[in-house]
């Protein structure tokens, strides 16, 4: 998972997206982390690069080619909050490279193997859509566009959940109250 956050946009974290993404998997799996570390290796200036470009292709791209078939798991790649990434014109190369429309043909997402799934959050903001409304690869889910009865039933079970060891204290009118409330 990758986070951005509004209060760190000086820290220019969106250079170090896929760095993270691709220590994030490395940490998942030896079968990664062997093709991780091949990459490095053959590149050592991938470490600290500001190219994301070049990181996509490096160090997503590349090394999944290498690990594809020792993997039948699925793989997400949560990237959160992107809208807090600084201004659109920070973000215009992670958009470009998500819906797929660089020139070079190992920037294309449908490289990467069938059991790979990127989930990206952000706030409904122009440039964000745009770059990606009509790109195929792209479900747009829209919060606004879940029913508020099954918002409350997830909130509900939520608390449900997290107030379990105090089933004594709370009975369900109390739970269905606090998600009300919510």
């Amino acid at each position: 998972c990758f986070c951005f956050d509004r209060t760190r946009q000086a820290d220019r974290r969106q250079d170090k997206i896929f760095t993270t993404i691709a220590s994030d998997l490395a940490d998942c799996d030896p079968v990664i982390r062997r093709a991780l570390a091949k990459a490095v290796r053959d590149h050592n200036g991938l470490k600290r690069t500001p190219d994301i470009t070049k990181q996509w292709q490096q160090l997503i791209v590349g090394p999944t080619k290498i690990f594809s078939n020792a993997i039948a798991a699925p793989i997400l790649i949560v990237i959160e909050a992107l809208d807090e990434s600084g201004k659109a014109n920070s973000r215009e190369q992670i958009l470009r490279l998500l819906a797929g429309k660089l020139n070079t043909s190992t920037s294309q997402l449908a490289e990467l193997p069938a059991n790979f799934r990127i989930l990206l959050t952000s706030r409904p903001f122009e440039d964000i859509h745009n770059a990606l409304h009509a790109a195929p690869h792209v479900r747009h889910i829209s919060l606004d566009d879940i029913s508020p009865t099954s918002t409350e039933h997830d909130i509900q079970l939520y608390i449900s959940h997290k107030l379990e060891d105090l089933r004594h204290v709370f009975n369900d009118g109390h739970i269905k109250t606090l998600a009300e409330k919510s």
